[in-house]
C-alpha cells in the first residue's frame, strides 16, 4: 500500500481515508488538506492529541492556504489550550525565563494564590498566558436585561470616576474583584476554556507584582457582532486603538479593560447593553501556566 516514499499510495485523484486507531499515528498520507476529528474522550493527553494532530505538521504553504480542520468546540477548546501551553512554555526556554521559573499556580477553596507543582495539574483545567497576553470570556450569551442593569450600576459605583476613552486609572485589586464579581452573574459561559475563578487569581498575581494596583481601562458604545466574538486570543475583540495602548512594551502594570457592547439584535446579541471583561497581562512578566484545579 505504500509508495517509494513510504507514504500511503494515492491511487486516484481524490481519497478519502476513515478509520479510528488504525489512522491514529505511524501512517504518512501525501497532500492531504482536510480532516474530521471526533476523538473527544474524558482527560485528553497533549502528546497523543499532538501525534494526532498530522494537520499541523510540516507541509508546502500552498497547502496550508486550502487546509481545512473540522471538529467539535470541546475538541477545539482543549486544541486551544494546547497550543496556549506550548507556546507559552517555548517562549520561556527562547526568552531565558526557564531560568527564573516558569509561574504554575493554582486557587485554593479561600481563593488565595500559591505555587503549585506542574505534574499535580491536569490538562484540561489549564490556562496559559504569556506576557502581553489576553484573558477573556468568550463563546458565551448575556442572561438578562436585569442582571445586565445591576452589574452596570455597581460598576459605576466601583469605579467612580470613569476614566476617559483610551486612558487608565488606577484601582486596587479589590476593586477589580469586585467588578469581575458583579459581571459574572451576568452572562452564561458555552466555554469551559474560561473560569471566573482563574481570572480573578490571575489579578490577584500581576497585581501582587504591581502593589496590588491594576490599570482600568473603559470603553463604551463597542458594536461587536456576537457572530465575530469568538476570538480566545482577545486580538480583534480588543480593538486595534486599545491593543496599539496595551502593546506599549515599557507597560509594567497589568490591566483590565471593560468594552461595553450595544448588545443590539441587529449584532446577534440579546438586545441590551452589557460589559465584557479583558485582562491584559503586563508586557514584562514570565509566561504563567494557571490551573484552577488540582489532579487528584
Amino acid at each position: 500500500m505504500l509508495d517509494d516514499n513510504a507514504e500511503l499510495r494515492l491511487r486516484t485523484s481524490f481519497n478519502i481515508f476513515i478509520g479510528g486507531s488504525i489512522l491514529d499515528r505511524g501512517i504518512t498520507i501525501p497532500n492531504l488538506i482536510a480532516f474530521y476529528y471526533g476523538r473527544n474522550p474524558q482527560t485528553t493527553q497533549a502528546d497523543t492529541v499532538l501525534q494526532h494532530s498530522r494537520m499541523y505538521g510540516n507541509r508546502p504553504r500552498a497547502d496550508v492556504a486550502v487546509t481545512r480542520f473540522y471538529t467539535t468546540a470541546a475538541v477545539y477548546n482543549r486544541m486551544y489550550t494546547i497550543n496556549s501551553f506550548e507556546t507559552a512554555l517555548r517562549e520561556a526556554f527562547v526568552d531565558g525565563a526557564h531560568e527564573k521559573g516558569v509561574i504554575f499556580i493554582q486557587t485554593d477553596a479561600a481563593g488565595r494564590v500559591r505555587p503549585c507543582a506542574p505534574n499535580k495539574l491536569m490538562l484540561t483545567d489549564l490556562v496559559a498566558l504569556r506576557a502581553g497576553g489576553y484573558y477573556l470570556p468568550t463563546g458565551f450569551r448575556t442572561k438578562t436585561a436585569a442582571l445586565a442593569a445591576t452589574a452596570d450600576k455597581t460598576i459605576t459605583r466601583l469605579i467612580g470616576k470613569e476614566p476617559a476613552k483610551g486612558a487608565p486609572i488606577e484601582i486596587d485589586v479589590n476593586v477589580a474583584e469586585g467588578i469581575l464579581a458583579a459581571l459574572e452573574p451576568t452572562l452564561v459561559i458555552n466555554d469551559d476554556a474560561f473560569d471566573w475563578e482563574a481570572m480573578k487569581a490571575l489579578l490577584q498575581l500581576y497585581a501582587g507584582k504591581n502593589e496590588q494596583k491594576i490599570d482600568l481601562y473603559v470603553e463604551r458604545g463597542r458594536q461587536l457582532d456576537a457572530r465575530k466574538s469568538g476570538d480566545k486570543s482577545g486580538v480583534s475583540i480588543i480593538g486595534t486603538r486599545m491593543r496599539d495602548i496595551l502593546r506599549n512594551p515599557k507597560r509594567k502594570n497589568p490591566a483590565l479593560v471593560l468594552l461595553q457592547q450595544e448588545g443590539t439584535k441587529e449584532l446577534n446579541w440579546s438586545g441590551y447593553k452589557f460589559w465584557w471583561p479583558i485582562l491584559a497581562a503586563p508586557e514584562q512578566v514570565e509566561p504563567c501556566v494557571f490551573a484552577s484545579k488540582v489532579a487528584a
